[in-house]
């Protein structure tokens, strides 16, 4: 990977390395959605969507459009959910490995203590 591009890449992946952003941007993924709804959808204050939204809009993986008063935001990159699914499944296996380590297993509702004696 060439050094421009792995800093473009680094860009994108820090824009997505907040909860509000990664929240923002699943909300995103159901249609495009007005600034007000996204704040009632991820319940902050309207300042905190629009400087998570600037991160957002930065890097390119969310657009915005005048629609009257409404600014409605549109997400520009549908590919990088791949990315947001693949960092799940990459957070719940290494989970599911720590969790091992401490003799313990994983359940997707539950933490579950491993019997020492068998039934």
């Amino acid at each position: 990977m060439v050094s421009d591009d792995a800093s473009v890449l680094a860009a994108m992946l820090k824009a997505l390395a907040h909860p509000i952003r990664v929240r923002l941007v699943s909300e995103l993924a159901q249609g495009d959605r007005s600034v007000s709804e996204l704040k009632a959808a991820v319940k902050v204050g309207l300042s905190t969507v629009s400087r998570h939204l600037t991160h957002l809009l930065r890097v390119g993986i969310v657009s915005t459009r005048k629609q009257g008063v409404r600014v409605l935001c549109h997400l520009e990159t549908p590919c990088i959910l791949s990315a947001l699914r693949c960092s799940r499944e990459a957070a719940q296996t290494a989970l599911k490995k720590q969790l091992r380590a401490l003799g313990a297993t994983a359940t997707p509702s539950r933490v579950q203590k491993k019997r020492s004696t068998p039934k």
